[in-house]
């Protein structure tokens, strides 16, 4: 390595506490050779070990207690099977097409895919502006963590 070179590793900060990220985030800094993996997304100097994504489920496969999240950057895989027991029975019910929800968890990338183990599912489709209020505070917030 060169002097002027900055070992990134060095600098990054790993942080237990989830980051808020649209699925393209994640996709960009997942590379494509790699079919099998743990993600750790970064944004700026942080490392996140979960993530916390917002978004409409675009369908639902039960049997595999799976489903597929739309954030309007991307799409990415939901597994709830292994935290099913300490997810809220009516954050499970809410698991519908259509339904926007918010989940926290671990990331990795498995058959190709984004996947997401859900810690945590909330349903936020009754707010009206859980959209647009989404957007503007992932923005809020990479924009704070962007000076730190």
């Amino acid at each position: 390595m060169m002097e002027d070179e900055v070992d990134v590793v060095e600098m990054t900060r790993q942080v237990s506490h989830p980051g808020k990220f649209f699925v393209k985030q994640i996709e960009r800094q997942c590379p494509s050779a790699l079919s099998d993996c743990k993600l750790k997304p970064c944004f700026s100097r942080f490392q996140f070990t979960k993530v916390w994504i917002q978004g409409v489920v675009t369908s639902v496969h039960p049997a595999s207690q799976t489903f597929t999240l739309d954030d309007g950057t991307g799409v990415l895989v939901v597994n709830y099977a292994t935290f099913v027991s300490k997810i809220d029975p009516q954050a499970l019910s809410s698991i519908r097409q259509g339904r926007v929800l918010v989940v926290v968890g671990p990331t990795s990338k498995k058959r190709n895919e984004i996947v997401i183990v859900a810690h945590k599912l909330v349903d936020v489709s009754d707010d009206p502006n859980c959209e647009t209020t989404w957007i503007a505070d992932v923005l809020c917030v990479q924009k704070r963590l962007s000076r730190d």
